[in-house]
């Protein structure tokens, strides 16, 4: 080695350490999945009469194939940058830094979507279960704690080692130079945000909600138009964050705020409940989902709003990776 490639703290031991949680966690997605599967057949095979709430969420095939999906995807992702990261490679660190970025902000929009409908929660919640609204809000309070520790703390711990300079270093002693052509951080976490819409478009067929738009709550032909296009320009847009950046952040401005309006507009005119009474649930589930977001309408409201502004927000801020240099 040169004296440049030594100048910096070796972290090889530290990404044998971070691989191996990765493996860890792809293996428990996939254990997940496993359990997916197993409570699915279960429920299939179990009489209708023995047991009333067989097609409650997450039992019935059509409610369990989406997490089924994706727990076997995350499994496979994780495990895969797990060996990735002990073997010190250049796209592990890559796509493990773009997903904890991704991981981050669900959780910190997870932790302040718990905080805003936390007085609604505690009440529809202790009502339901006839538990005493003390132990309802321990229940919860646990499960804030569990939220942040696995959902912003752990990523953060991810963020802060893979974006360090000595593992970069390390990457470079081990492997040679970075390659030139790769794509930012920033690149890749927007390319999987598209990723992430566009899965959760074919989401809304399988689970049987109805589709939002501008006042109305499509259903049949209508919906599926949406969800179609829909599906389509996000995995249009994910391709060309990678291959073709040039129309990236106009198309994907512009359809952001387009559907921003178009939902936020619907929340605003009709219940959120509504959007539920198609969905594989049980009437208990369906009372209890429509209790809390039917407790301030504003709620779902804030919520849409506050979604579409992030992807806006994150949009605005890459913009600068996306353009083309004047020849």
């Amino acid at each position: 080695m040169t004296e440049n490639q030594l100048d910096f703290r070796d972290r090889s031991v530290w990404l044998l350490v971070f691989g191996i949680v990765e493996i860890l966690i792809g293996i428990l997605c996939a254990l997940f999945a496993l359990l997916t599967t197993i409570l699915t057949v279960m429920t299939i095979l179990t009489p209708p009469a023995q047991n009333p709430q067989a097609l409650s969420f997450g039992l019935s095939p059509r409610a369990a194939f989406p997490s089924l999906s994706l727990y076997a995807l995350l499994g496979l992702v994780f495990i895969a940058l797990g060996i990735g990261s002990i073997r010190a490679r250049s796209w592990a660190r890559k796509w493990s830094l773009s997903i904890a970025w991704i991981w981050l902000f669900t959780g910190l929009s997870s932790i302040l979507l718990m905080a805003f409908v936390w007085p609604s929660l505690i009440d529809v919640t202790s009502s339901m279960s006839g538990l005493p609204m003390s132990w309802v809000t321990m229940i919860l309070l646990i499960g804030f704690l569990l939220t942040a520790a696995t959902q912003v703390v752990l990523p953060g711990f991810f963020i802060l080692f893979y974006r360090s300079a000595d593992v970069i270093a390390t990457i470079k002693a081990r492997n040679g130079d970075l390659s030139e052509s790769d794509q930012p951080t920033h690149v890749l976490s927007l390319c999987l945000v598209y990723l992430l819409f566009a899965y959760s478009a074919l989401l809304i067929p399988v689970y049987g909600i109805k589709v939002p738009f501008f006042g109305m709550a499509l259903t049949s032909w209508p919906a599926l138009l949406v969800i179609t296009l829909s599906f389509g320009i996000y995995l249009w847009l994910a391709w060309a964050c990678l291959k073709s950046p040039r129309f990236v952040f106009p198309l994907g401005m512009g359809t952001s705020i387009f559907a921003m309006i178009a939902t936020t507009s619907t929340f605003y005119l009709r219940p959120i409940g509504e959007f539920f009474e198609s969905m594989p649930l049980s009437e208990e589930e369906i009372v209890f989902l429509q209790s809390v977001t039917d407790f301030d309408r504003s709620y779902a409201v804030w919520i849409s709003i506050a979604t579409w502004l992030s992807l806006i927000a994150y949009q605005v801020f890459t913009r600068k990776l996306f353009e083309v240099p004047s020849e």
